[in-house]
């Protein structure tokens, strides 16, 4: 039996996009990431007022960074902690289109049920799918 390959990437759309994320989050896996250009994924974007959340599926796009992690162990314990993972957010495998078509699979962060009750609402949607707050 072939073992699937293990996933290196983590697709980022909000508050961990480079140029948002936080330096004192970034500090120490700044080392073991690298950007690998911006990409689009099949989902629907909401904002809470203060960051913005994720629906997987549906045929709108939302665009986003996608990095590759040379430590994904290191980076997803550290991306688990600041996005509150279990409370807030969940860890999904996504498709990641990039610009020149290739397809990447990549972890991505997603609104667990009580941010959806909560803030998942016409009022709330973010029709360009780009977080740019």
């Amino acid at each position: 039996m072939e073992e699937e390959p293990q996933i290196q990437h983590v697709f980022v759309y909000g508050t961990l996009k480079k140029d948002y994320f936080e330096p004192q989050y970034e500090i120490d896996i700044r080392d073991i990431i690298r950007f690998e250009g911006e990409g689009t994924i099949k989902g629907s974007m909401y904002t809470t007022g203060s960051y913005p959340f994720v629906i997987l599926g549906g045929e709108e796009q939302v665009k986003g960074f996608l990095y590759f992690c040379f430590d994904i162990k290191k980076v997803l314990d550290k991306y688990d902690a600041v996005e509150g993972l279990g409370n807030l957010f969940q860890r999904e495998v996504v498709d990641v289109q990039m610009e020149d078509g290739s397809i990447v699979k990549s972890y991505i962060y997603t609104a667990l049920e009580g941010l959806k009750e909560r803030y998942m609402n016409p009022n709330n949607r973010i029709q360009s799918g780009e977080w740019n707050d």
